[in-house]
């Protein structure tokens, strides 16, 4: 009888530190509940919109120069007009750099990562299209190497993206990244991340 109620009691007791939450040791029960995401700072909310805004912009860019090149191609275009493409197209990744600059600081692990991604492309595009700018100019530039300038205006523009650390990574990775992202009026309805090709 003594024995039955010896067990009967280790029993409840295993039962009761169970429920608790907690094992022999003194140590937690692991539960499979994944924990609530924290709700997106403004401050994350406005990062996020920046970001946006500026990709939008920059795959704008992408779009417009590769309908360019093929115009401009098409017309046999002078060595002057040539070096004014290549020219209006770096001015207008260099304005659109100052936005990614001016992003500020994300305020989420990884978030920094991004925008110091979009930065380092779209700064490789706008050294790479002065260089095809200048070639345009030389008169010493030879006429098959100018005839391909336009493609190469829109290849480098093309390949104005971030490699490997992008809004797509950060979202996925991040719940509370996700929701600043739906929270940001310039990330509704536009795709995630300009995509280098080229």
């Amino acid at each position: 009888m003594r024995r039955s109620r010896a067990l009967t009691t280790l029993a409840l007791l295993t039962a009761a530190t169970l429920v608790t939450g907690c094992a022999s040791d003194g140590h937690r029960v692991r539960t499979s509940a994944k924990p609530t995401p924290s709700a997106p700072t403004q401050a994350l909310i406005t990062w996020m919109d920046k970001i946006c805004a500026a990709d939008a912009d920059l795959q704008t860019q992408q779009s417009a120069a590769r309908v360019a090149a093929l115009s401009i191609t098409a017309r046999h275009p002078t060595p002057k007009q040539l070096a004014g493409f290549a020219a209006a197209v770096r001015d207008g990744l260099e304005k659109n750099l100052k936005k990614f600059r001016k992003a500020g600081r994300a305020g989420i692990p990884g978030g920094d990562r991004v925008t110091a991604a979009y930065i380092t492309a779209v700064t490789g595009a706008v050294s790479k299209l002065k260089k095809a700018e200048k070639s345009a100019k030389d008169p010493s530039t030879p006429a098959f190497i100018r005839s391909y300038l336009p493609q190469q205006v829109s290849s480098y523009t093309q390949a104005a993206a971030p490699k490997g650390t992008d809004l797509p990574t950060l979202t996925a990775h991040s719940p509370t990244a996700d929701q600043a992202y739906k929270k940001s009026p310039n990330c509704k309805g536009t795709p995630l991340t300009a995509k280098p090709s080229g």
